[in-house]
Parts: C-alpha cells; sequence; structure tokens
C-alpha cells in the first residue's frame, strides 16, 4: 500500500497527462482494495481496513498540485524574462537606435553634398553626425546606468539622482511599483536633471517624488529662466514611455522657472 501511495504521487507530478495521472489512480485504490479482500480473504493477520486502500489514490492530486504549482512559477519567471527583454529592447530602441538613424541621414546628406561640390555644407554635415554620435554615447551610458540603478528602490534611485546633480531632493508616500514603472521615472529624471543642467546652469534644481493610491508623479522643477528647449530624443522619448504605460509627461515653462512632470497609473 505505500508503494501505490508513493507510485500515485510521482505520477500526479511526473506524468505529461492528467487523464492517466487519474487512471492510475484509480486503478492504483483498485489494486489496493481488493488486494486487501484477498488477504482477508485468505485469513492474514494484521491487515489494514479495506476502506484505507481506497486512499491510496489520493496523492495524485498533491502530485498534480505540485507540478502545476511548478509550472506556474516557471512560467512567472518566464514572463519576467520576457519583460526585463523588453525593456532593454527599447532602451537600446530609443538610444542607439534613434542616433544611429540621424547619423545615417546626415552621412548621406554630406555624401550627397560633396558629389555636387558643397564641401562647406557637407563639412556642417558631418559634423552634425559626429555630434549625435557623442550626443548617442552619453545617451547609452545613462541608459546603462539606469538599468543598473533599477535594481535599488525608486525612491533610492531618484535621490541618487538628484544628489549628483546638486538638487533638492523630496519624496511623498511610498510603497512598492513596477519595474516598468521605475525604470521610466529613473529615466524622467535623468533627463529633466540634464536638461536643467544644460538650459539653465546654476538654477536652483527641486524634484519631488510622490507615491499617491493611484499613481506615481515626478515632478522636477527649476528657477532657471530661458527661451522653450529643444523636445530632442529624450522628452519626446519620455512621452513615449509614459503614454505605453497609459501615463502623461508635461515639460514646459511654469511660473518662473521650468517644470517637468510625469503621472504613471500604478
Amino acid at each position: 500500500m505505500a508503494f501505490v501511495f508513493l507510485a500515485t504521487s510521482t505520477a500526479g507530478r511526473q506524468l505529461e497527462s492528467r487523464h492517466v495521472s487519474v487512471a492510475l489512480a484509480i486503478a492504483g485504490s483498485a489494486l489496493a482494495t481488493i488486494s486487501t479482500w484477498a488477504a482477508e480473504a485468505l485469513g492474514a493477520a494484521e491487515i489494514p481496513p479495506w476502506w484505507l486502500g481506497l486512499t491510496t489514490g489520493l496523492p495524485v492530486y498533491f502530485g498534480l498540485v505540485r507540478r502545476e504549482r511548478a509550472a506556474a512559477q516557471a512560467a512567472a519567471e518566464y514572463t519576467a524574462v520576457l519583460e526585463e527583454r523588453g525593456r532593454i529592447a527599447r532602451e537600446i530602441h530609443d538610444v542607439v537606435g534613434h542616433s544611429l538613424s540621424g547619423i545615417a541621414v546626415q552621412l548621406d546628406m554630406a555624401d550627397a553634398l560633396h558629389a555636387a561640390g558643397k564641401a562647406p555644407e557637407a563639412n556642417e554635415a558631418v559634423l552634425r553626425a559626429r555630434a549625435l554620435a557623442v550626443s548617442g554615447l552619453k545617451e547609452t551610458r545613462r541608459a546603462v546606468h539606469a538599468l543598473r540603478e533599477s535594481t535599488l528602490p525608486l525612491s533610492e534611485s531618484v535621490a541618487r539622482l538628484a544628489e549628483s546633480h546638486g538638487a533638492r531632493y523630496r519624496v511623498s508616500g511610498g510603497g512598492p511599483v513596477s519595474v516598468e514603472i521605475a525604470q521610466t521615472v529613473i529615466r524622467a529624471a535623468q533627463e529633466a536633471l540634464t536638461n536643467a543642467h544644460k538650459h539653465a546652469p546654476g538654477a536652483d534644481v527641486d524634484v519631488l517624488l510622490e507615491h499617491e493610491a493611484s499613481v506615481v508623479r515626478l515632478t522636477v522643477t527649476d528657477n532657471g529662466t530661458r527661451h522653450a528647449e529643444g523636445d530632442g530624443m529624450g522628452l519626446a522619448g519620455m512621452r513615449e514611455r509614459a503614454a505605453l504605460l497609459g501615463g502623461t509627461l508635461f515639460a514646459g515653462p511654469d511660473g518662473p522657472g521650468w517644470t517637468v512632470r510625469m503621472e504613471l497609473p500604478r
């Protein structure tokens, strides 16, 4: 009977077909019951009651549960891997793909201008291509940094970014957020702090991260005075990321300075 218990438990965990596992459990229970009756008929001593044989098929259920739990865990891990790959793919697309496309366009233009005998204009196109390459390299380094920072809690990652840029930082509320939300907020904070340093050097910068019941909000403000800054690859990419997550991004003058505000649903 102990052997039948072990067999049915292993069957539920190992056999691919649920029907085969259940059939084996029924057959095991029937075999154990019939064997008990036969032993009683032969006058064997110390025989377990006949009804105990009916329970020998029950372990198949526990085996099936263990297998389904293992399958669910494997599926969850695979989904997490796919999400991480998708996140990295978007980083590569947003940063490297955009830069390489711009470089290719500028070099094609330089080639056409050179063939037309317009050497000065061709040289300017080459210089623009070089500037795109330098900018793309910086963005790639920032993306790698952001991917590494995502292993830290969101509030701590944003705090480090604010500290590295000499900005004041405040956080309101807390709680866990998904990897996608954390990564998007970190990238937006990087972009906003870099733009503030570039377009309003010396201005006071404040970073506020708010965790509310339904949204996560990042607000980066500075008191620098400047004309509208170029939207470029950075903020446009952040708007696209926010839209993919059902959120919004505002970037523009707000009072005496400039504000970047991102809101993402939790």
